[in-house]
């Protein structure tokens, strides 16, 4: 690390800029109104879908926590994720919890890959992803449903799927 480098983010840094704003801890930002309604517009933005795997999701996660991300002045710092994703991004193989700087950069790796296979060429013998025939059956989101459904329980009639 260089000397004029930014220090990484932390928690503490997060949590220190949230009492500032006037929220007592992080779960007390997250039932406020103002999330409810930055996470709204993400998800509507995002059209339900996972940024990394493209399945539907109800979860918007933090890149950043910067003032101006916490107060819903952009979303760029903010994501629809899906709970496996978030899981991937948020906790270690250990079920532990990740620094941080380290979940941003697992999300980061994450994204990276997805575009690489977003660009990758299949090859001659290889069928296109999604006609590959799976053991169970998927809802039309791409999630897994049950074999009497017809959707899956993310889904709702209503609402668009994702597009795949």
């Amino acid at each position: 690390m260089t000397k004029n480098a930014a220090p990484s983010p932390t928690y503490t840094q997060r949590n220190k800029l949230l009492l500032e704003l006037g929220f007592l801890s992080y779960a007390q930002y997250l039932a406020s109104e103002i999330w409810a309604e930055i996470r709204n517009d993400v998800l509507y933005r995002d059209n339900h879908c996972c940024k990394l795997c493209n399945n539907r999701t109800v979860i918007v996660h933090h890149i950043d926590y910067n003032e101006s991300t916490l107060l819903g002045l952009t979303g760029d710092g903010l994501v629809s994720i899906c709970h496996e994703c978030h899981k991937k991004v948020e906790f270690t193989k250990q079920d532990k919890k990740r620094p941080l700087i380290c979940a941003q950069r697992e999300f980061n790796r994450l994204m990276k890959r997805k575009m690489k296979l977003a660009d990758r060429k299949p090859r001659s013998n290889e069928r296109p992803r999604k006609y590959i025939k799976s053991s169970k059956p998927r809802c039309v989101c791409g999630n897994f449903r049950k074999k009497n459904k017809r959707m899956c329980k993310v889904c709702d009639p209503k609402r668009t799927p994702c597009s795949l």
